[in-house]
């Protein structure tokens, strides 16, 4: 943190505030791109695990239509 000090050896308490400002806003856009990053990722997520289920059904339909042909085979 800056500290710039007066004639006298005082701090600057003005000085101080605005670092301190500074290092909460940059703090904030941190949280708010952490945030966006998570929700990028969750979306993702969500993507992926609807793209499995999706694969599961087919592959489980074309097991199915391949127990019924090989049934109606037999017949």
């Amino acid at each position: 943190m800056h500290q710039f000090y007066g004639s006298e050896g005082e701090v600057y308490k003005d000085a101080e505030k605005l670092d301190m400002q500074q290092v909460m806003r940059q703090a904030l856009a941190d949280k708010e791109q952490e945030q966006s990053a998570k929700q990028i990722l969750d979306a993702k997520l969500t993507e992926m695990q609807l793209e499995v289920t999706q694969r599961k059904l087919a592959a489980e339909k074309a097991e199915e239509d391949s127990e019924k042909s090989a049934r109606s085979s037999m017949l």
